[in-house]
């Protein structure tokens, strides 16, 4: 009998070398490198490069959207579809032409019920051997932001393994941004801290966006005021800004949305199921937008009833009891253990104006509550209670004081989704011998503001954002004036 043992122990033995062995062997850095330079490794969101047969002579990329046939199937398709939906009163045949138009658009990042993707796209990560880190210490991880974030987080422990074999590293700086916020969370849940030195969290979806809870959910509004700010943002022209003034002033706005709402309402139903759950709903990365509180009723109102999608759900429920439910304890257990993090997040930005109660603070897409991790913040256009609080922002709009790391929780106001005007910050970060806080470096307060020469410190005092008021004969002066400039009459 002892003998046997023996030889089960080395037979053990062998195999456990036989397959660990390599494994460990392309984690641990082959050579150790002094050259004080940590490796850096950005992680992308929504809309990053996936490609059509990778690795192939055929490799191209993915467009996140497809507008070459929009116009077409507009005229051609959807426009009969919904004039004769009006004259029949047949709504089913009305949702079947607006999803022609989502399918346009989206049809080619389709997922199958499983959650895995129906076309040849992929997005493996790949290292350079030649890059010199010392020269170039900028990584990119590249992952099929479509799919389970945590197949992603698998798949980012095995990259940082490559980049620590490669550049003598035992640890390295990761970015995350948007969505990579909910692929470094799940890291975290599934690796803790290893082999991280810092992490930059940038207008981080890992807190979910209350608009893909209200939508999964079923809950779509307009308003007025809400589309002209939205648009008004993102308008670089002009024109349609004053256009919106027009209708908003002369009283027109409410009346068209409301006219807009009323036909989704009635064929909302076939739209959800026929459309948007197999075009976004089967993506199982879309589920880890839904924010925690949303998620429960989400998935009954999404799949309640339906067949054949056990394995995405296994998906999808596995992330939330993870991460998405544990995200505010996931980054303080990482502040715990002496990681230097630091998450930033915007506001000053109208929501996209999709869903009930869209005056909320956002950074034109994710709530600044939620890319936070739990500021408490006022509704656009107002501020929150006076307050003897050390968090409240000088324009009165944010209290830090409720975030999951209040002291590790940078906020910038009037910055639209784009983490680039805050990279100093996370240099900064990177760059500290030790963690930092709101206090470290007077450089880096904990409010900024965007201005046109850049994100600057903002000043005490500084006052709220306002609501734009106008009359219609101000507002149909400037629609005249925009109209003449586009057309190059009037500077």
């Amino acid at each position: 009998m002892k003998s046997v043992k023996q030889l089960l122990c080395v037979c053990l033995a062998a195999v456990l070398l036989t397959v660990g062995l390599p494994l460990w062997a392309a984690s641990v850095p082959s050579e150790s490198c002094g050259c004080g330079v940590t490796p850096r490794i950005y992680v992308d969101g929504f809309g990053s490069e996936i490609y059509y047969n990778q690795g192939t002579p055929e490799q191209t990329n993915v467009p996140t959207v497809v507008t070459d046939d929009l116009a077409r199937t507009i005229l051609l398709r959807t426009l009969p579809q919904l004039t004769a939906a009006a004259a029949t009163r047949d709504w089913d045949r009305a949702a079947d032409g607006l999803g022609l138009i989502f399918d346009s658009l989206l049809g080619h990042l389709r997922c199958d019920k499983e959650g895995n993707s129906v076309g040849p796209i992929t997005a493996r990560p790949t290292l350079d051997p030649a890059q010199n880190h010392t020269e170039n210490p900028n990584y990119t991880f590249r992952y099929d932001w479509r799919l389970d974030p945590l197949t992603a987080a698998e798949q980012l422990h095995d990259f940082i393994g490559e980049v620590r074999a490669a550049t003598g590293h035992e640890n390295i700086n990761l970015t995350a941004v948007s969505e990579g916020g909910i692929v470094a969370l799940s890291y975290l849940a599934l690796y803790q801290t290893e082999s991280l030195e810092s992490l930059a969290l940038m207008i981080s979806a890992h807190g979910g966006l209350t608009m893909v809870g209200e939508l999964f959910n079923r809950n779509l509004a307009l308003d007025a005021q809400r589309v002209t700010d939205y648009l008004a943002q993102t308008d670089d022209g002009g024109l349609l800004t004053a256009l919106l003034d027009v209708l908003q002033q002369s009283g027109l706005m409410q009346p068209v949305l409301s006219l807009a709402v009323d036909i989704i309402s009635h064929c909302k139903d076939r739209l959800f199921d026929n459309t948007l759950l197999p075009l976004l709903g089967q993506m199982p990365a879309i589920w880890a937008f839904v924010p925690p509180e949303y998620y429960d009723d989400a998935r009954a109102s999404m799949f309640g009833g339906k067949k054949g999608y056990d394995v995405l759900l296994e998906k999808i429920d596995r992330y939330h009891d993870l991460v998405g439910s544990r995200s505010t304890q996931l980054l303080r257990d990482a502040a715990a253990s002496g990681l230097k993090i630091g998450v930033i997040a915007c506001y000053g930005m109208a929501a996209i104006p999709a869903i009930p109660g869209a005056d909320y603070q956002s950074d034109s897409l994710i709530d600044t509550a939620r890319s936070s991790g739990g500021a408490t913040v006022a509704r656009h256009y107002q501020t929150l209670p006076e307050s003897n609080s050390p968090y409240r922002s000088p324009d009165g709009i944010i209290d830090a004081a409720t975030c999951a790391l209040p002291d590790q929780t940078w906020f910038v106001r009037g910055n639209s989704h784009d983490a680039g005007p805050m990279m100093a910050w996370r240099d900064w970060l990177f760059a500290a011998d030790e963690p930092v806080t709101i206090r470290s470096d007077p450089r880096f307060p904990q409010y900024f503001l965007r201005t046109a020469d850049g994100v600057v410190p903002m000043a005490p005092g500084t006052p709220p954002e306002t609501l734009r008021t106008e009359d219609l004969c101000g507002a149909l002066q400037n629609f005249c004036g925009a109209v003449l400039r586009s057309v190059g009459i009037a500077k």
